[in-house]
């Protein structure tokens, strides 16, 4: 008997209820993201804390970190 390959399987994606629960600030990170994918014409895109600090208007370095980690985990990006 062969054993077959595990396969690895993602999780769901959190819905935006659960996202906002989890941070509030985390729709705005998505969407000024979505907004630099749409300029740039590509689906990644790399900006730094800062520059998502003007595109929010989120003032607080921490609660981007924080937003983004929470995307991470969302399974959003």
């Amino acid at each position: 008997m062969t054993r077959r390959a595990k396969r690895r399987r993602t999780a769901p994606l959190w819905p935006l209820a659960r996202v906002v629960r989890e941070c509030r600030s985390a729709p705005a990170v998505w969407l000024a993201l979505l907004d630099m994918s749409k300029e740039r014409g590509s689906r990644l895109v790399t900006p730094t804390r800062d520059l998502l600090t003007k595109r929010t208007g989120i003032v607080r370095l921490p609660t981007i970190s924080k937003a983004l980690t929470l995307l991470s985990r969302a399974g959003w990006i």
